[in-house]
């Protein structure tokens, strides 16, 4: 994307802030900061879902829990799609073997179970010792694939939000609340913002070829429609008297909150959500919390 005497120039400046970042991320305060707060939102998302099935009746919950194979087909699908993409991408970046793949796998589960990147330094330090690719090179193929993945997911995500902006159950969600609504609202211009600046941006945040990001964008572009369609497909498996409206509308609220930053335990948190709004969709709330349960 750039020139070579732009890229050297570069060098320095990558290197400085991946020492910076790494000495901040690997300091005792950060680290204790980082467990405490994903221990405290565990146990926040744990006693919250505790009350809302509580509420619900345990019994009605376990007893609706998803029996269709297709549920968990489509579930191990749709989880599989994440690190099969990404290793395709960083076998074009990195020439990686096969045997790469699980790194991938362990790498959404930090991402995922810890906090946000954390699967992308674990990924840093894993290629750092079994390559003999250069330091630089390696930040830079993490850095770009997370920004454009990043882009790409703003883009699913503002569709979504739009969609479901249109639908009838939108209003059951936020019912007459002006502040409500403003913050749904405020929460989609910022995604629009964000992705603004990063097209703004791109030629001063990406430093790999134009080929190459957009193979990347590509893939990731693939994978997020494939997630979708077995997430839709799962769920109508589980639940399948609710209305293709009532999905749009827990696709937006699934892809609004995997775009917070630093959100640990994103499954969990999103089973927290799903059982938070199975009271307001209409169906059986019994059924659609152990949908989601099962599903985290």
């Amino acid at each position: 994307m750039r020139n070579g005497s732009s890229s050297a120039n570069e060098t320095p400046r990558l290197q400085a802030f991946a020492e910076r970042w790494n000495t901040i991320t690997q300091s005792r305060g950060m680290q204790r900061i980082g467990a405490w707060t994903r221990i405290g939102v565990t146990i926040a998302l744990v006693i919250f879902l505790a009350q809302r099935l509580d509420q619900i009746g345990w019994q009605a919950v376990i007893a609706s829990l998803p029996t269709a194979p297709g549920f968990y087909a489509f579930l191990i699908a749709g989880y599989m799609t994440l690190p099969l993409c990404e290793w395709l991408i960083f076998r074009r970046l990195w020439s990686l073997p096969p045997r790469a793949l699980p790194v991938f796998f362990r790498k959404r589960v930090y991402n995922e179970a810890v906090i946000d990147h954390a699967g992308d330094a674990f990924l840093l330090t894993w290629a750092n010792a079994h390559t003999s690719i250069a330091p630089r090179t390696l930040l830079i193929g993490v850095k770009d694939a997370a920004i454009v993945s990043a882009a790409v997911s703003h883009a699913a995500t503002i569709v979504l939000a739009a969609a479901a902006f249109q639908t009838d159950f939108l209003g059951l969600l936020l019912p007459a609340a002006a502040d409500q609504r403003l913050a749904f609202v405020f929460g989609v211009a910022f995604l629009v913002a964000m992705l603004l600046i990063l097209v703004a941006l791109r030629r001063k945040l990406l430093h790999s070829t134009a080929p190459l990001i957009r193979y990347i964008a590509s893939l990731h572009t693939m994978r997020l429609l494939l997630v979708m369609a077995c997430d839709v497909a799962m769920w109508e498996s589980a639940v399948p008297a609710m209305s293709w409206s009532g999905w749009l509308i827990v696709l937006a609220g699934q892809f609004l909150l995997t775009r917070l930053p630093f959100l640990p335990n994103k499954d969990l948190s999103f089973a927290a959500l799903g059982v938070g709004l199975a009271g307001l969709l209409g169906e059986d709330a019994a059924a659609l919390s152990g949908m989601f349960v099962a599903g985290a």
